[in-house]
């Protein structure tokens, strides 16, 4: 996409709706064909709606762009502008590739007055990208909106994901992160059991990421479910950590550990399975 372009609109894909997606005179853009919704909250009642501008940035290259996140009431409406920090964010905004491959996590600390929620994201690929708008409109309780949102070249051919089995340890830098077992179970809040060594020892370097001791994502493969947790630190060390996880639908998950050790967030994928 270049400056010169004309901005793109997209509508809220809503929780039990199908939708499509609005061009507005970009070069290259046409409407998508309808695809499902994805789940905001498992057993939820969507609140909220809302919509996303996706505009070229002046700075960073042509896939930096700046993203105007606007939520309204169900049914549409004034823009909503109180909303509850969660984490010290007002907004979290979360984007993974069509594949489920690549992954970014960034912030709005304070929603403006008028209600619009803007940030610059810099999308490491072209493609299709699904962009997750995470916040809690005051009195509304938490809800999450999600985007379906081309960047530069993205392909007339929409893929569904093709997720392989991970293992259940990974190693990032310094760290090796070690999983007790990444099998779930619907219906049930599993504990997983993370450990994070270094060195072949007990991380003893483990800083708190925006005061929680880690951040754990899972997107569904088959129906782009999304689950946000964060984990609670073990009494006996920092590096043993119990995480809460209730999968929604029976499925394969793509799943992302951010934590920050040594001074430096990272980012490390697995595979979960749900059945």
């Amino acid at each position: 996409m270049s400056a010169s372009e004309d901005r793109t609109v997209l509508r809220l894909l809503r929780v039990a709706l199908t939708t499509a997606f609005l061009a507005a005179g970009a070069p290259g853009a046409r409407a998508a064909e309808p695809i499902p919704g994805a789940p905001a909250l498992a057993g939820a009642e969507a609140k909220v709606g809302g919509t996303l501008t996706a505009t070229p940035a002046r700075s960073g290259g042509p896939l930096a762009l700046n993203l105007d996140i606007v939520m309204t009431p169900a049914g549409g409406g004034e823009p909503i502008r109180r909303y509850e920090p969660e984490l010290s964010k007002e907004m979290h905004v979360i984007a993974v590739d069509e594949a489920l491959t690549s992954f970014v996590h960034e912030h709005v600390g304070h929603v403006p007055k008028d209600g619009h929620a803007r940030l610059t994201l810099t999308f490491p690929k072209a493609g299709w990208w699904h962009v997750y708008a995470d916040a809690t409109p005051a009195g509304l309780g938490q809800q999450v909106l999600r985007f379906d949102l081309p960047v530069g070249e993205a392909p007339l051919e929409r893929r569904p994901p093709a997720l392989a089995a991970s293992g259940t340890s990974a190693k990032t830098g310094p760290y090796t992160l070690s999983f007790d077992t990444l099998d779930l179970k619907l219906g049930e809040v599993a504990m997983l059991k993370l450990r994070v060594l270094k060195d072949g020892e007990p991380a003893r370097d483990l800083r708190p990421y925006l005061g929680v001791p880690a951040h754990l994502v899972m997107i569904g493969a088959d129906d782009l479910a999304y689950v946000h947790a964060h984990p609670m630190g073990g009494t006996d060390s920092p590096a043993e950590l119990t995480i809460h996880v209730a999968p929604p639908r029976a499925e394969a998950y793509a799943l992302w550990i951010q934590f920050r050790g040594g001074g430096k967030l990272y980012t490390v994928p697995f595979v979960a399975e749900a059945r």
